[in-house]
């Protein structure tokens, strides 16, 4: 991939903005910048522009990722230095006159940065897995790069694939040269000394002489050549793995017929190219350039000990031969010394010519070879890119969209009512068998926007929000709580008393009962609050009057008379018993039989007596004031009681801890989903929200 950002010329990039997005000017770049040697690894970007009358002004410059802070002025043909750093402006082959006055941004890359910037967008898959066709394919903003970019890499391929294979034939070819050389200087000097050796001495034709005896000797002298071939060759063999170096491979086709030399010759020239590979991309101290080494010493080792071997053996072979000759050769003891002497230099000359010959045919071969090495690859189908954009998908992104749209939203609230953990609203009551009076909505203004969305609860106002006349959601609720506690039954005595409590502070009993209880007396009730929270005395607190109360009558200091506060908030047939001083001891006085004279004697004159108590299990005081109760409503806070304490209500109701138990939701939020809207008998048809100041 390096070798196609050189030939390509990819490392320079030139980008125009288009809205959103910079398109690639592959090829359409109306001004080039030629880098020169020095800026090979040197990034270097800008922005230029050129103008009608071909002058380009260029800004924005950065050099190695630091700001060059002067613009410069250029024209084609122009070398332009930025510090040590050198360009040459070109004009370009092709018309590039739409883009004349537009900012064009370009960038230079090193070449192995830009390589593997382009490897990213490259991908190859097997087309099947039956088949060696591969399918290739390369992501790019401009069609045109991306096919000249595939084609290119293909052909670096083939080329890279071809150098290599003919590594092999090239040494093989210089060995044949070499070896010709010396058997034709041999060859020559053979032809000379015979041609001289007859003229001097008168050789007469020495076949006619022995040719009785020759067809005995035929087959030795054949068995003899042809061995004397195979030596030769075999020391030619030998004499290549003299020497160190293990970069040349050794010469194979040479006529050797030892199956087991030639195939460690053939992985001996194997190794040495995977050696020679990795010599070009590391160096010799490599761990795999070494291992590969020791085992070309191996190899060479295990060549020359075959080697070796095989020559002695084709020795011993030939001397056999010759002892066959000589029996033969010796019967021809008659003939001249002269034609013996001829004779052996005539068996000379055989051996070189043969052997010449053959090396001939053999460097014809391997020229042959070299010249018709195809490629091991072929292209099937020309690489083409499609009009429509693979990326960004536009189907993708409206599904993105549509998920993120309404996917995350559901998720979210999904989350939100399964990590919710408080009680909201009525159904989550569901799994009580206690009797259900009602709920009250959150007495605080509308949340709106964002805010709606927050579990933070508001708190609840401690006012008097019940008032005659009013058709408000609080009013309309505590209607509906009155009218369900006339259906309760108790005991057949004309006042009930009810106790209001809670398993939580903060849970509105104080707002619940002054609430509650107005109501009650705005229907012809006399309602008598008692508060017995004698530990805090909200409702005390609400009503205003502090010196003189419940705690100062029970040691005795006070009437029943005295203590109590007739129309609260202007309700004639609403009284009032406030708490009085803090006492040291709350539970001792709860229990006194003082309280329970004080409330059978109230029963005389009111038909309701409503008592504020404490939440329940912090203290007794709820436990002894059990004792006077007819109902005792339980305030659920929304928001604030949590599910899992549900069990400890439902037990008791179970136990009857408390007499004749009922639930009273307060605080729903009617702007949640879980509130009085969606669980009440929607008395919020044709009213609006109001405050109740």
């Amino acid at each position: 991939m390096k070798e196609v950002v050189e030939r390509l010329d990819l490392n320079n990039s030139y980008t125009v903005k288009r809205g959103l997005r910079e398109d690639v000017l592959y090829r359409e770049s109306p001004v080039l910048f030629a880098e020169l040697d020095t800026l090979k690894s040197v990034p270097v970007s800008f922005t230029f522009v050129l103008n009608k009358d071909n002058k380009i002004n260029i800004s924005d410059i950065s050099v190695n990722y630091a700001p060059f802070n002067k613009d410069v002025v250029a024209t084609f043909g122009d070398s332009i230095q930025f510090g040590k750093i050198k360009f040459l402006v070109v004009k370009p082959n092709w018309n590039a006159s739409a883009y004349v006055g537009q900012k064009i941004h370009y960038s230079h890359f090193s070449v192995k940065s830009a390589a593997s910037a382009l490897i990213g967008g490259l991908a190859t898959a097997l087309s099947n897995e039956k088949t060696s066709i591969v399918d290739i394919s390369f992501t790019s903003p401009s069609i045109q790069e991306a096919d000249d970019i595939l084609t290119t890499l293909i052909q670096v391929y083939n080329e890279h694939w071809i150098r290599e294979r003919n590594q092999i034939a090239v040494s093989t070819s210089r060995f044949i040269d070499d070896r010709l050389g010396v058997i034709e200087k041999e060859l020559g000097n053979v032809d000379s000394d015979i041609s001289s050796y007859k003229s001097e001495n008168l050789m007469p034709d020495v076949q006619a002489v022995s040719s009785m005896y020759m067809n005995q000797a035929s087959s030795a002298q054949t068995e003899v050549s042809n061995l004397s071939n195979q030596i030769s060759l075999a020391e030619m063999v030998r004499s290549q793995l003299s020497g160190d170096s293990f970069d040349k491979p050794l010469p194979v086709n040479t006529g050797l017929v030892n199956a087991d030399i030639l195939s460690n010759i053939s992985q001996y020239n194997t190794t040495v190219i995977e050696r020679n590979r990795l010599l070009e991309l590391t160096g010799e101290t490599n761990p795999v350039v070494k291992d590969r080494t020791q085992v070309l010493r191996t190899l060479r080792g295990n060549i020359l000990a075959s080697i070796n071997a095989y020559i002695a053996t084709l020795r011993a072979q030939k001397a056999n031969a010759q002892r066959q000759a000589s029996v033969s050769n010796s019967k021809i003891a008659a003939n001249p010394a002269q034609a013996k002497y001829l004779l052996s230099v005539e068996r000379q000359q055989k051996v070189k010519e043969s052997l010449y010959l053959f090396l001939l045919q053999k460097r014809e071969e391997n020229e042959l070879t070299q010249a018709f090495t195809a490629y091991n690859t072929s292209i099937i189908e020309e690489p083409h890119g499609g009009w429509t954009p693979t990326f960004p998908n536009k189907q993708n992104i409206w599904m993105m969209a549509f998920l993120c749209g309404f996917g995350l939203p559901i998720a979210f609230f999904v989350a939100r009512e399964m990590l919710d953990t408080k009680v909201r609203g009525k159904k989550d009551l569901s799994s009580l068998s206690i009797p259900y009076i009602g709920e009250i909505p959150q007495n605080a203004p509308k949340r709106r926007g964002l805010d709606r969305l927050r579990k933070k609860k508001i708190a609840q106002k401690r006012e008097i929000v019940v008032a005659d006349g009013k058709r408000d959601m609080l009013n309309e609720a505590f209607r509906v709580v009155r009218t369900n506690l006339e259906f309760i039954g108790t005991t057949d005595s004309k006042c009930k008393v009810i106790t209001i409590t809670s398993a939580n502070p903060g849970s509105g009993k104080t707002f619940i009962s002054i609430n509650l209880a107005k109501s009650l007396a705005l229907k012809d009730n006399k309602v008598l609050l008692l508060d017995l929270d004698i530990r805090k005395g909200s409702l005390t607190k609400m009503i205003g009057k502090t010196d003189k109360g419940m705690t100062n009558y029970l040691v005795g200091k006070v009437s029943a008379d005295e203590i109590i506060t007739r129309n609260i908030d202007n309700t004639p047939l609403l009284d009032a018993v406030c708490m009085g001083p803090v006492p040291p001891n709350p539970t001792e006085l709860l229990s006194s039989k003082k309280l329970d004279d004080f409330v059978d004697s109230m029963k005389e004159h009111y038909d309701f007596i409503i008592i504020d108590c404490p939440p329940v299990e912090l203290v007794t005081d709820v436990r002894i004031i059990n004792r006077l109760t007819d109902l005792t409503i339980f305030v659920i806070r929304s928001g604030v009681f949590d599910k899992e304490e549900l069990t400890t209500v439902q037990e008791f109701y179970d136990e009857d801890r408390y007499h004749n138990m009922a639930i009273l939701l307060n605080g729903t939020d009617i702007n949640s989903g879980y509130g009085y809207h969606r669980y009440s008998y929607s008395y919020h048809y044709g009213y609006t929200y109001e405050s109740s100041k």
